[in-house]
C-alpha cells in the first residue's frame, strides 16, 4: 500500500517519511499550502500522476491562537477558516471525483469537540471546526443521496492534544477529561477508519459528556465547564507565528 503525505512543512514531511520507509513502506511526500486552491490543484494532478488513484483522503491540517474574540486581528480569523474549513474543500474537490466515479473511498475530517461545543478563547477554532463538521455531515446526506453506498467518511473529535502548541493547558477531573497525547489520538484515528466509523469523540466518554451538557441551558453548561476547570489561558501577550496562529 503506497502512503502518500501532504505536509506545509518540508522538514516534518521529509521526517514522517522517512521513518515509514525505514519500517519499509512506500512513501511519497509532497510540500502543499493547502489554503492556495491553485497549489492544492497542481499538486494533486502530480499525486495522480506519479502515484495514481487516491483511496483514503485525511484532512488533518488545522491553525489555532487561542486569543479573545476582541483581540483577534482579522487575518488570523481569516487564516482560522482557511486552514481548518476551506482547504477541506480543495482537497475534496480534487480526490473525490474518482472515489465517486469507483464508488470507493475514505474521508476523514479531524475536527474536534469544539466543532460540538463552545470553548472560551476559541471563537474563530470553534466556528472553523463547526464548519468541517458540518460539511462533513452534508457531505454524507450527498453521497448517499447519489447512490453512493461504498464511500466512508470518518469525522474525529478530539478533545485537547498536548502538542505543546497550547500554553497552560488544565484539566481538575482528568481521569473524565484527560489531555490526548498525539500518538493515542493517532492509534485511535486508524482504528476508527478500519471500523470504518462515521463519527468519533476521544474519549468515547467526551461524546456522553457532550449530549449530557447540552440538555442544559447556556448558563448551566458554563458552570459545568467552569467547575471542570477544563481548558487553558487566553494567549495575550505571545507573538503570533508566522501565518498568525499555531499549527496544531
Amino acid at each position: 500500500m503506497n502512503e502518500i503525505h501532504l505536509f506545509p512543512c518540508q522538514e516534518n514531511n521529509e521526517n514522517v517519511a522517512s521513518q515509514l520507509r525505514a519500517a519499509g513502506r512506500t512513501v511519497f511526500s509532497y510540500k502543499v499550502d493547502v489554503t492556495n486552491e491553485q497549489e492544492v490543484i497542481q499538486v494533486a494532478n502530480r499525486v495522480k500522476q506519479e502515484v495514481g488513484d487516491v483511496s483514503i483522503l485525511i484532512n488533518n491540517a488545522g491553525v489555532f491562537s487561542g486569543q479573545p474574540l476582541v483581540n483577534l486581528p482579522s487575518h488570523i480569523i481569516r487564516r482560522c477558516f482557511e486552514v481548518n474549513s476551506m482547504a477541506h474543500f480543495w482537497t475534496l474537490q480534487q480526490f473525490l471525483p474518482r472515489m465517486i466515479e469507483l464508488d470507493r473511498g475514505h474521508v476523514v475530517a479531524v475536527a474536534s469537540i469544539a466543532g460540538h461545543q463552545g470553548v472560551p478563547y476559541m471563537t474563530d477554532y470553534c466556528a472553523s471546526k463547526y464548519a468541517a463538521a458540518g460539511m462533513m455531515e452534508a457531505l454524507n446526506m450527498e453521497l448517499k443521496f447519489m447512490g453512493k453506498k461504498h464511500i466512508r467518511l470518518t469525522t474525529i473529535n478530539p478533545i485537547i492534544i498536548t502538542t505543546g502548541l497550547i500554553s497552560n493547558v488544565k484539566s481538575r477531573f482528568p481521569c473524565l477529561l484527560p489531555l490526548l497525547t498525539v500518538e493515542k489520538t493517532a492509534d485511535v484515528v486508524v482504528r476508527s477508519i478500519l471500523k470504518e466509523e462515521e463519527e468519533v469523540f476521544i474519549p468515547k466518554r467526551s461524546e456522553y459528556m457532550k449530549n449530557l451538557v447540552e440538555c442544559f441551558s447556556r448558563n448551566t453548561r458554563f458552570r459545568i465547564l467552569d467547575y471542570a476547570g477544563y481548558g487553558f489561558d487566553p494567549v495575550i501577550t505571545k507573538q503570533p507565528g508566522k501565518n498568525g496562529a499555531e499549527i496544531v
